[in-house]
């Protein structure tokens, strides 16, 4: 079983010491949540029905410069699903066995499912790997987070323009999972990929997930988005279970995806956020402990030793701060680092309360 953030109710049983009140910061999900307004009550009494309303909302939402027009041109579909997760396990299902490339640092139900769908897997560690890999044709499909899940790195739309040129060469797909991409406040460059779906003479082999959990702090409500080829798109729709997304679901995600001053108003929080975690990391952890810190879009990971990070891990959680602890998906000699921690954004009174646990580090480092 993959170690996913959240979980608290193992983390509880397993440091009962610490008690009830936890402060979770594994799940890299925003602390501040989009104002939920009242519900109609006839929102609560339908069905769900057809997703293209919020479909829409969300290609207005993710593509700065957006035409309907362009967008049914180049046969390009979308699809609402229940997060990215539904995505992530049927996209696998829909190929051939193959050779398929995955980052080292990332989020593990990628490489779970397309093993289990009977493909072989290859882990790269950069871009410039990934690209020596295709053009030996060592793999056949690719799947890049952008920005990483836990490094933080963020892919540029030429990079993808040739990873996506290069798979089409040899009848290949990009999967590009963007579910953290929400939070740069430059949209056009955060749907980078989705920019490509649409240029003119593109060729139709790239698959984009978006979600809504991550920036709006609305993970509970389970709403994410495929962006394909309109045939890939149909084939996605054709195998999520019936009424897979609530009326509220629809009718919340069209809302929050149109409120464009709270999306300002949240992107700047972020970045403040960020810049205080990562002070008050640089001000407490062991300088002894080499600790190379990444900052992401709504997390700060340190890599380092696993015995240190397990270490810390421990620590925070005996005092009922949860962290999400990780290792490298492939044993590789040339790593910097064999383990991760990953500390997700807190509000101000989270912040206080981890840097007072966190200054108690100092007993035993």
């Amino acid at each position: 079983m993959l170690n996913h953030g959240g979980q608290l109710q193992k983390a509880q049983q397993r440091y009962p010491q610490a008690g009830n009140d936890w402060l979770d910061l594994s799940t890299g999900i925003a602390p501040w949540s989009w104002p939920v307004p009242e519900i109609p009550e006839s929102v609560w009494r339908r069905l769900p029905e057809d997703d293209e309303a919020l479909c829409r909302a969300a290609r207005r939402y993710y593509l700065k410069e957006f035409d309907e027009r362009c967008w049914q041109n180049r046969g390009v579909g979308s699809v609402a699903v229940s997060g990215s997760q539904p995505a992530i396990e049927c996209l696998p299902t829909l190929f051939d066995a193959s050779d398929v490339a995955l980052p080292l640092w990332g989020y593990g139900e990628h490489a779970k499912h397309w093993q289990l769908a009977g493909h072989r897997l290859h882990f790269y560690r950069d871009s410039d790997e990934l690209e020596q890999w295709i053009a030996a044709e060592r793999v056949q499909h690719a799947v890049v987070i952008n920005p990483n899940n836990p490094l933080g790195d963020c892919w540029s739309l030429e990079t993808l323009r040739r990873l996506q040129q290069a798979l089409a060469s040899q009848q290949g797909w990009l999967l590009v999972d963007e579910a953290f991409a929400d939070v740069n406040s430059d949209l056009t460059e955060s749907s980078a990929a989705l920019a490509l779906l649409l240029e003119e003479g593109s060729a139709c082999n790239l698959v984009v997930l978006r979600s809504v959990g991550k920036f709006f702090g609305m993970a509970g409500l389970r709403l994410g988005f495929v962006f394909a080829p309109q045939s890939l798109c149909e084939a996605v729709r054709a195998r999520q279970p019936l009424w897979s997304l609530s009326h509220p679901a629809l009718w919340l995600g069209e809302n929050m995806l149109q409120d464009f001053n709270w999306h300002q108003l949240q992107r700047q929080k972020i970045r403040q956020g960020l810049v205080a975690l990562r002070q008050r990391l640089d001000e407490a952890l062991p300088q002894s402990w080499q600790l190379l810190l990444r900052n992401g879009p709504l997390f700060i990971s340190a890599f380092g030793e696993a015995s240190n990070l397990k270490h810390l891990h421990q620590h925070l959680a005996e005092r009922g701060v949860w962290t999400r602890f990780f290792e490298c998906q492939d044993r590789r000699p040339d790593l910097p680092a064999d383990a991760g921690l990953r500390i997700g954004l807190p509000n101000a009174v989270g912040l206080e309360r981890f840097s007072e646990t966190l200054s108690r580090l100092q007993a035993f480092s």
